[in-house]
């Protein structure tokens, strides 16, 4: 870690460049994930001769996509707070952790399903969205204040950040 902030010292590069440029690279990376898994699990689907409701399943794939981008960008925001590799590690396994739990307590009591609201794992939970053929567009919205608020927040944290440290 210490080599990456020496090298990112010694470069003629804004702070805001630095985080764009891994902003990108994750934003890729999920893409190319995306890309690739829900494609094969489309030709898997057809091939097979599975009945498939093509809309829903893509839009299943789109809200799963949204959801990843949430965690990953709640991930990125969680990596500028903190200063040590491993807090950050055990820290977002634990807000996955978190997260799951939520979405299981929301599904089991019928008093907690507010809670949906605050789990990525809901907006894309494919028993919700495939039989009604729609994905709520709370979620969407959800998901969507939730990427742009964190990275954000990463431009903010990052840009004032002491990266010395």
């Amino acid at each position: 870690m210490e080599k990456t902030v020496e090298f990112l010292l010694s470069r003629p590069v804004t702070r805001s460049y630095v985080v764009t440029q891994k902003l990108a690279v994750y934003v890729i990376y999920v893409t190319l994930y995306m890309g690739i898994t829900w494609s094969a699990s489309y030709l898997a689907m057809v091939r097979t001769g599975a009945e498939l409701d093509r809309a829903a399943f893509w839009l299943l794939g789109g809200m799963t996509y949204l959801a990843i981008l949430a965690m990953a960008s709640l991930g990125f925001l969680a990596s500028v707070l903190v200063n040590r590799g491993k807090s950050v590690q055990s820290g977002a396994i634990g807000l996955v952790l978190v997260l799951n739990a939520l979405q299981v307590i929301s599904d089991v009591s019928d008093k907690a399903s507010f809670l949906r609201y605050f789990t990525p794992f809901k907006w894309a939970l494919a028993a919700d969205i495939l039989p009604v053929g729609s994905v709520d567009p709370v979620y969407v919205g959800l998901a969507a204040l939730v990427i742009l608020t964190s990275n954000a927040g990463v431009y903010k944290v990052y840009s004032q950040k002491d990266i010395t440290a």
